[in-house]
């Protein structure tokens, strides 16, 4: 129990860390003179690796994964993420398809609803996926703590996104 309440106590604060370091980041992006142009899929993939490293780093850290357990558990981690992105994308060109209808763009509400809804649980049977097939490599507390890693960090970088385009005006 007391290295059960180490981990968690690890965790907390490695998640409160990724979170304030991602805040950074984006911010001294939006801060700099001449700001990466976001619609540059360039400057996108850019930030997208930066976080995508910091994110893995954090993990090893948060999970304490040696060379061998890390070597194992990333390349089933980065499929993961490369299905989530693809599911985020979908998710993101589906919730634009609902702004146009809201600026008077003739649209199938429930039809997008319902994509909307289809595509949020797809994210969840993933992560759900990645969670319960880790059981391999991960005890059932590494697999707690990645569960909560996973969930506060989109959490977390929503919040981002959304202070950053309330600070900077819509996308």
């Amino acid at each position: 129990q007391r290295r059960g309440d180490t981990v968690m106590k690890h965790a907390t604060k490695t998640i409160t860390l990724l979170g304030a370091m991602l805040l950074l980041i984006l911010l001294a992006l939006v801060a700099q003179a001449q700001p990466p142009e976001m619609d540059d899929p360039e400057a996108q993939e850019e930030l997208r690796r930066r976080v995508e490293m910091m994110r893995i780093w954090k993990l090893t850290e948060l999970l304490n994964l040696d060379e061998d357990r890390a070597t194992e558990f990333f390349p089933r981690y980065r499929a993961h993420l490369a299905d989530v992105d693809t599911i985020e994308h979908q998710i993101r060109e589906t919730h634009l398809e609902i702004e146009r209808g809201l600026r008077g763009e003739d649209v199938d509400y429930q039809k997008l609803l319902d994509r909307t809804f289809d595509l949020e649980e797809q994210r969840f049977q993933l992560t759900r996926e990645l969670v319960r097939e880790s059981g391999d490599m991960l005890n059932a507390q590494e697999q707690a703590a990645l569960l909560l890693f996973e969930n506060r960090y989109h959490q977390r970088l929503r919040e981002m996104m959304m202070e950053l385009r309330r600070d900077n005006g819509p996308p």
